[in-house]
């Protein structure tokens, strides 16, 4: 909130999107759907405390709910992935679109 030429963009999109699809999540609006879009998760390791460790335990069925997901992890990068380790992000991103299967 410190950059208000930031904070007027990011307001309506928390306002308008963010909060009512988490409110639609927590109420298990999304139980019985399955994901099939190819999708690639990135986390940084640095993400205390989201370890890759934890996040393996709270996905240990990945497939269980989703066609296609695959998990990749930064090293250098912490809850903002993609403002720690922007070039990385990149890189991951374009080769996984080349190759999503």
């Amino acid at each position: 909130m410190r950059r208000p030429d930031i904070d007027s963009a990011v307001r309506p999109l928390v306002r308008n999107m963010v909060v009512p699809e988490a409110l639609r999540m927590m109420r298990d609006a999304y139980r019985h759907r399955r994901l099939t879009v190819p999708t690639l998760i990135i986390f940084g390791r640095r993400d205390h405390p989201l370890t890759e460790q934890r996040i393996t335990q709270i996905c240990r069925n990945p497939t269980r709910y989703a066609d296609h997901i695959e998990f990749a992890y930064i090293d250098n990068a912490a809850h903002f992935i993609t403002d720690d380790a922007p070039t990385e992000v990149a890189h991951l991103t374009l080769n996984w679109l080349k190759h999503p299967t």
